[in-house]
């Protein structure tokens, strides 16, 4: 990435969050680097954390009624298929279980998703297939809300909930601490 690239994507990150990224244009190219490489590490662990709470409230026995889905990350028949779980029951209570299985349903389309937190959502509830059809009307020019509507009927209700949690677990992420690692030279 240039350097206005970098500038650019930590602004919109950090203000998605609900952060203002003032100042970085006096960081130096690997100062920006090293923040946007950490920022990003936060994004994927934040994106799990999220959508644990989003399907489960953080209880791993959670069952919502007329849901075939159980437990915290709950993964779908053919979701596990694609990762070689045939009986996803038998991620129920065994949270390091399903946050594995989550990773490796990420890896293997993560050509699709690059892994980006927003993409990883979608994948996560709406599977390969609508992903592609929701990638494939941006790249058409729909607004990703609009985009979003070409998933299933539950989508965008499933974002919002996804990115009201991303704002939540961002309010804990301290940004000045982060500001001041850097000027410390830690970051």
């Amino acid at each position: 990435m240039t350097r206005q690239e970098l500038i650019t994507w930590l602004r919109g990150m950090l203000g998605w969050l609900g952060f203002e990224a003032t100042g970085i244009e006096a960081w130096s190219q690997e100062q920006l680097q090293r923040y946007a490489v950490q920022v990003w590490h936060w994004l994927q662990q934040a994106t799990v954390d999220a959508l644990v709470m989003v399907e489960s409230a953080g209880d791993p026995d959670a069952h919502r009624p007329g849901s075939q889905f159980y437990g915290l990350l709950q993964m779908g028949k053919a979701a596990g298929i694609d990762v070689g779980i045939n009986d996803t029951s038998s991620l129920l209570g065994r949270p390091n279980a399903a946050v594995q299985a989550f990773w490796d349903y990420q890896k293997r389309y993560e050509e699709r998703t690059g892994g980006h937190p927003f993409w990883m959502a979608v994948l996560w509830h709406d599977g390969p297939g609508n992903l592609r059809k929701i990638q494939r009307a941006m790249d058409g020019g729909a607004s990703f809300a609009e985009a979003l509507t070409r998933g299933t009927d539950a989508m965008p209700e499933y974002f919002s909930r996804y990115e009201g949690w991303m704002r939540k677990i961002a309010a804990g992420f301290d940004v000045a601490q982060v500001v001041r690692d850097k000027m410390a030279g830690v970051v």
